[in-house]
């Protein structure tokens, strides 16, 4: 069947069709750049499905090794939560973090959701944001400018990015020859007072 495809947020998809994201890899790069232009040396990664099946590792993890590699810092394993994208695990993940000996200054995590866990469990165990622990987060959904305190993330412009493959759809829909595209459209950092 000739279906018309277009694919959103897919980086290593098989198939020779159209792409709109905003590359998760890149996005995470940026963030840990961000921490360690603040000063930050010490940062812990809070992600979900780190480690997928077949031994794939997720782009957004990905990002992070890479900005720690570039800035010359470590990777310790013990910083590294995958929270399965569950937001109760991320906050007794985050819990045990901060009782190690020699906690994280930075949580780079890779959504607003596991940042906000995030913020909720350093609150319940009386560790301020920022002045002890800065926490950032991905995609600025809009309870992370509600949350305690506000959340400093990076906005993916997902209406742009549903408007551009609406029109690749509709491209394809109407029988256009044109080749496939991957178009990554750019993300905007937001800072408020978690960092």
């Amino acid at each position: 069947l000739d279906i018309p495809i277009v694919a959103l947020d897919r980086k290593n998809l098989n198939l020779d069709v159209p792409v709109v994201s905003s590359e998760n890899y890149y996005i995470i790069r940026k963030l840990v750049s961000y921490l360690c232009n603040l000063g930050h040396q010490k940062i812990a990664f809070l992600g979900g499905s780190i480690f997928g099946p077949k031994g794939a590792v997720s782009r957004r993890y990905l990002g992070f090794a890479a900005a720690m590699h570039i800035a010359s810092l470590p990777v310790r394993p013990e910083w590294v939560l995958d929270c399965q994208w569950d937001e109760i695990l991320c906050i007794d993940l985050v819990k045990k973090l901060m009782a190690q000996p020699d906690p994280p200054t930075a949580i780079c995590a890779a959504s607003d959701l596991m940042a906000m866990a995030a913020l909720s469990a350093l609150y319940s165990i009386g560790i301020r944001v920022p002045e002890q622990v800065a926490v950032i987060g991905l995609s600025n959904i809009q309870l992370s400018q509600f949350s305690s305190p506000p959340l400093t993330t990076y906005a993916v412009p997902t209406e742009a990015i549903g408007q551009v493959a609406a029109d690749f759809l509709d491209e394809r829909l109407r029988g256009c020859a044109l080749p496939p595209r991957k178009l990554y459209l750019p993300i905007t950092k937001v800072v408020r007072a978690s960092v």
